[in-house]
């Protein structure tokens, strides 16, 4: 297994995901290999736990993603921590405007 220690940025990462959409047949390319295998979701919550499950695939330990306040407000935090429940120890710590969130897989 391996362990990212890098906070990954969920806006800017499904941003680029979008535009892939539209200029990539194929590949998203949006920076580490397990992300290949993520796709976003409308439901930012999903889309996050889509994430954890990507690199958990993948056989990362770890997880850490920036997600901005506007993309999953302060009253959805209690649905993430649980939805990544099933992955691993999961942690939230916030800043203004954003928050991050780590996942401890299989822990």
């Amino acid at each position: 297994m391996s362990n990212s220690t890098d906070i990954l940025d969920y806006d800017a990462l499904v941003q680029e995901f979008e535009d892939g959409l539209v200029n990539n047949l194929r590949r998203h390319g949006v920076g580490d290999d397990f992300l290949e295998m993520w796709v976003p979701d409308p439901d930012p919550v999903k889309g996050v736990l889509n994430m954890a499950e990507a690199a958990e695939s993948f056989g990362l330990e770890q997880i850490s993603m920036q997600v901005s306040q506007t993309t999953i407000p302060s009253a959805r935090h209690d649905e993430l921590l649980k939805a990544l429940g099933v992955i691993g120890t999961t942690s939230i710590t916030t800043d203004p405007g954003q928050f991050v969130v780590t996942v401890r897989i299989g822990e």
